[in-house]
């Protein structure tokens, strides 16, 4: 029971050294309705753009696989205008999960997911991201995140007796 409970917390808090914790939520991710894995080689960078209508919000979750990656997401609202940070350009390993949602607005939209390798001179990358476009969609209530929730529950608990 003791060592279920810990598995959970490590499950919860991504902190397995060696990784294991770390690869099990990436292919958990993976896993998700709509997941699109990719592999970034070194001195690259990998776009992805939505179109995001108006009144619809906009919910994305991703992961590197090993090492880590730079992301950051931009938006552009008419196809002339300047891209805009929306998240600033960050570095993220393994251990973390990239999440974020934007509300829904007035006016329809181009967001841009962006994979960042370019600094990368021996190492290719594995991601994985899943998004989800719609007028109630948010982080607490996405599938992802409700089978990890499972996961963690059924470690909590232990093995049946």
């Amino acid at each position: 029971m003791h060592k279920a409970r810990r598995l959970a917390k490590k499950a919860l808090d991504f902190e397995d050294e060696d990784g294991e914790l770390s690869s099990a939520d990436y292919d958990l991710l993976l896993s998700a309705a709509g997941a699109t894995e990719k592999t970034i080689a070194i001195y690259k960078s990998h776009t992805q753009t939505f179109t995001i209508p108006a009144g619809s919000a906009f919910v994305w979750k991703a992961r590197v696989k090993k090492f880590d990656i730079g992301f950051a997401v931009r938006e552009q609202i008419k196809e002339n205008d300047p891209l805009v940070d929306i998240q600033e350009y960050s570095k993220h390993r393994s251990e973390s999960q990239i999440e974020g949602q934007l509300a829904p607005t007035t006016r329809a939209r181009t967001i841009i997911l962006v994979f960042d390798n370019s600094y990368s001179k021996i190492q290719r990358k594995q991601i994985v991201y899943w998004v989800s476009i719609g007028e109630n969609v948010s982080l607490q209530d996405d599938a992802v995140g409700a089978a990890r929730s499972k996961e963690v529950m059924a470690a909590e608990e232990g093995p049946m007796e």
